[in-house]
């Protein structure tokens, strides 16, 4: 895999929900702009298989087999009765390890130019929740109903979560990462994050954000220069300041709202309603623990399961495959040369708890991304 591919797949996936937006062209019910992604990083993969360890590949074919197996007998149980569909339709869970395998080969001299494309579009996401939050015109502008009655802004991505999700990630891995950034980059870095997150209304993007700038005050606060100091207060000046001067735009917005509501009721009733009803249909029958329980079945009491991606791939995959997938995944991320740094265990900690708040493991670009940062953030030497 070359440069200029990586650079290339990191721009479609990032972009294919917005021009699927303008140019709305399915096949088998997906995007042909993320078939145009899918099938450019299968091609990667059956070119580079010989680089990517022959163990890794034959426990990837082995995890085929099992899958196709599984599907079989989760569309005969359930009278799907089109396989090949259930199949295409399900590409997130053969997906995911190919990411794991083709981003270890990432080199070292290549991470200057991800960084670089990863600030560009951190830039681009900002600028249009700037136009958001000040109601200037933008491009194809998106937005989404909240069921409280206001805009959530959606960004580029379709979808309010992914999109700050995504953004928050960014961050993380620039500020994480062995960059060459020096701290006055990182607050602009900072500031760019909060700006594109906030008129999503989501909470977590944020929280992370946050903690990320505790995390640079640990390390240059400490410092004993005092040029360090100073751009770590004009940090937090500039966040208070953009925050103060916005507080009637994010008013209108819902943004106050929100965070005032979750602060009154101490957390989201919804999700942990759905969280229970997830389990519950997963353990409702024999059936539903082996092989997960119909989809049908995970709507009710006027819910949709969903915000939590390891209840989300039980329910999926049932329990046994849910272990066997996750053991694979682990041992293909046990591959990767990596330090065991502050950073890194920060990083992974990030991932886990979006996992655990989201459906992020139907986040296609969103587990690209992290897995690219995975191999920057790991190779994080001193």
């Amino acid at each position: 895999m070359r440069k200029g591919i990586i650079i290339f797949l990191i721009i479609l996936v990032t972009f294919q929900s917005y021009f699927y937006n303008i140019y709305p062209v399915e096949l088998f019910e997906i995007s042909i702009f993320l078939i145009l992604f899918l099938v450019s990083t299968f091609i990667i993969f059956i070119c580079d298989y010989r680089k990517l360890g022959v163990n890794s590949i034959v426990y990837y074919s082995v995890f085929i087999i099992f899958y196709f197996v599984f599907s079989y007998f989760r569309d005969s149980t359930y009278n799907y009765g089109n396989l090949t569909r259930s199949l295409i339709l399900g590409f997130s869970w053969y997906l995911v390890p190919i990411f794991v395998m083709l981003t270890r080969e990432l080199k070292e001299k290549w991470f200057d130019s991800i960084y670089f494309i990863l600030y560009v579009i951190l830039v681009i996401q900002s600028v249009l929740s700037v136009f958001f939050i000040l109601g200037l015109p933008t491009i194809n502008l998106l937005t989404e109903n909240h069921q409280l009655g206001y805009l959530r802004y959606v960004g580029i991505m379709g979808g309010a979560n992914v999109n700050s999700n995504f953004n928050a990630l960014i961050v993380s891995i620039l500020i994480l990462g062995p960059s060459r950034f020096k701290i006055s980059k990182k607050v602009i870095i900072i500031v760019l994050g909060i700006v594109s997150i906030i008129p999503s209304l989501s909470r977590l993007p944020l929280i992370i954000i946050f903690f990320l700038i505790a995390y640079l005050i640990r390390v240059y606060y400490t410092k004993k220069n005092v040029y360090n100091k100073l751009l770590v207060i004009i940090l937090l000046f500039m966040s208070s300041c953009f925050l103060i001067h916005n507080l009637e735009k994010f008013n209108e917005i819902g943004t106050i709202k929100k965070i005032a509501l979750t602060m009154e009721s101490g957390s989201d009733e919804i999700r942990s309603e759905k969280y229970s009803y997830g389990i519950s249909i997963l353990f409702n029958n024999i059936n539903s623990i082996l092989i997960g329980p119909a989809s049908e079945s995970q709507t009710g009491r006027h819910i949709e399961f969903s915000d939590n991606s390891y209840i989300h791939m039980a329910l999926s995959l049932g329990v046994p495959m849910f272990i066997l997938y996750s053991i694979f995944l682990i041992y293909l991320i046990k591959q990767h040369k990596y330090d065991k740094t502050v950073e890194l265990n920060i990083y992974t900690i990030i991932f886990l708890i979006i996992c655990f708040l989201n459906n992020a493991i139907l986040w296609i670009p969103f587990l690209f991304l992290f897995f690219i940062g995975f191999r920057i953030v790991g190779h994080n030497k001193k």
